[in-house]
């Protein structure tokens, strides 16, 4: 959209704040790289498959998120739209722990909360490579997914700035 330059500004400013406090976004991220199982050191009562798809979901679900708040913050029209959507994107990424709190609190009846706690309680087989991962290989996948997401909002706001995003505004009346 054709954007006053404070928009810009703020959407600069967002883009920012999404890379540097993290949140229930990055945290999916970092948490499913942390959850790989390392092959060499499975043994064959672990659910390696099992694993991998949770690590998998929950990487994609943290990068979802992270792209749909850059979606929001480059297609804000408005400063006010901006703040608005990113709070609100906030508010729903935290909800799943939110929801995980209360089941182990038994607000959800005693089955979840036995359900939630056995969750809660349950070792991680030896493969899991969390503690394998060294910081600077944890920041180097991070940084990586933050360049691209980087990459493709300049990439936006390049096209935005050359009017190639704009739609003509039809209206419609009905009588």
């Amino acid at each position: 959209a054709d954007v006053e330059p404070i928009v810009k500004l703020a959407q600069y400013f967002a883009v920012r704040a999404l890379l540097i406090f993290v949140d229930e976004r990055t945290m999916d991220v970092i948490t499913g790289i942390d959850m790989l199982p390392h092959l060499m050191k499975f043994e064959q009562e672990d659910k390696v498959f099992c694993l991998y798809l949770s690590s998998f979901l929950r990487v994609v679900q943290g990068g979802l998120a992270m792209g749909v708040s850059f979606i929001l913050i480059f297609t804000a029209p408005d400063v006010k739209d901006l703040v608005l959507n990113f709070t609100a994107i906030n508010f729903i990424s935290g909800l799943d722990n939110v929801a995980f709190d209360l089941a182990t609190n038994g607000h959800y009846g005693m089955r979840l909360k036995d359900d939630a706690l056995q969750v809660k309680d349950e070792e991680l087989p030896a493969c899991v490579v969390g503690k394998d991962l060294t910081l600077f290989c944890k920041n180097f996948i991070l940084v990586s997914i933050l360049t691209f997401m980087l990459a493709v909002g300049g990439i936006y706001t390049y096209k935005q700035t050359n009017s190639v995003y704009l739609t003509k505004r039809l209206r419609v009346q009905f009588d």
